[in-house]
């Protein structure tokens, strides 16, 4: 008798081999997975690596510029903060000037130029100042003047706080100096 062997029959082999399969399907596919998985980690720390190194060439890069320019960034922070104080200054600024400047020519209009002892202008214009006459006749008229319209038109408000007659004498003779006392505020005009 003859015996053929067929190569396209398959035989079920008995026994754990079918188990063997499914075991070795599954490592393969969780080999496979824990590839992936080892793929995506490598690129994600290839990532971090690259951002850090940048990070750190750009800090390089400042440290060194710093390091090199120090001077100059001194040199700007002084600046700044002198701007910051100038503008600052102008923020608060009472526009001292121009209302010094009325002031002596209001009270230069006597036959003596008067010494303004001491003013004080603050930003919302209230004013404190010590005029001082050498001579009787120039108090005098000084007095008529200070009551004119024309003088009081430039005060908002004004008062004498107090006159009194100064031993000191800035001339040197023996009459004595005519101090004037005044408290007021000034209206506020054009600055031209």
């Amino acid at each position: 008798m003859k015996q053929y062997i067929n190569l396209f029959r398959k035989d079920k082999v008995v026994g754990y081999s079918d188990y063997y399969d499914n075991i070795a399907w599954v490592l393969n596919l969780i080999g496979g997975l824990l590839f992936i998985a080892f793929l995506i980690f490598s690129y994600l720390q290839y990532q971090v690596q690259t951002q850090y190194n940048e990070a750190l060439a750009k800090k390089t890069e400042t440290t060194l510029f710093l390091k090199n320019n120090s001077k100059n960034i001194a040199s700007i922070n002084i600046f700044m903060n002198g701007r910051n104080l100038l503008y600052e200054r102008i923020k608060n600024d009472s526009e001292f000037l121009p209302y010094y400047t009325k002031l002596k020519e209001i009270v230069a209009v006597t036959e003596e130029i008067p010494n303004i002892d001491s003013i004080v202008i603050e930003k919302d214009k209230s004013t404190k100042f010590i005029i001082r006459y050498k001579t009787y006749t120039s108090a005098l008229q000084f007095v008529h003047i200070i009551e004119s319209e024309t003088f009081l038109s430039n005060f908002t408000k004004l008062k004498l706080s107090s006159f009194n007659l100064s031993k000191e004498n800035s001339n040197g003779g023996n009459e004595p100096d005519y101090v004037f006392n005044f408290e007021g505020n000034f209206k506020i005009f054009d600055k031209k």
